[in-house]
């Protein structure tokens, strides 16, 4: 025996070694994290379509939550809801909206607070 097997790896290096696979795991993850889905597939478009009526009655909560789940790429189908005849359909679209707390829905909200006739209360009802 030689006496070297027992010496450390130099600092230098096992600084390096832990900067390198902590960088690899690091961009692994950020990879996985950050890279959002940009738009709903055929088919969640279609499952978040048919989710609207749900928005009133009985399962309301349960469908602004599956809302919540899709996420912002869920917002175009939500803005269509604001046209819906029925007010509680209307609201809750917004509930979800608020919940998602995607900033592209403030032009859709903006124009719908301006136009009287399509707003939220319909029927001339006032809530306050």
């Amino acid at each position: 025996m030689t006496g070297n097997e027992n010496q450390p790896v130099p600092c230098l290096l096992r600084v390096f070694c832990l900067a390198i696979g902590t960088l690899f795991v690091g961009f692994c993850l950020l990879g996985v994290l950050v890279s959002p889905v940009l738009a709903l597939t055929v088919e969640e478009t279609k499952r978040a379509e048919a989710l609207i009526p749900l928005l009133e009655g009985a399962q309301e909560y349960w469908a602004i939550g599956e809302f919540v789940h899709l996420g912002p790429p869920a917002v175009p189908v939500l803005v269509t809801a604001l046209n819906h005849p029925s007010r509680r359909v209307r609201m809750n679209a917004i509930e979800a909206m608020y919940l998602i707390k995607d900033k592209s829905v403030l032009p859709a909200l903006n124009t719908l607070a301006a136009d009287s006739k399509a707003g939220i209360a319909g029927d001339g009802e006032r809530r306050g």
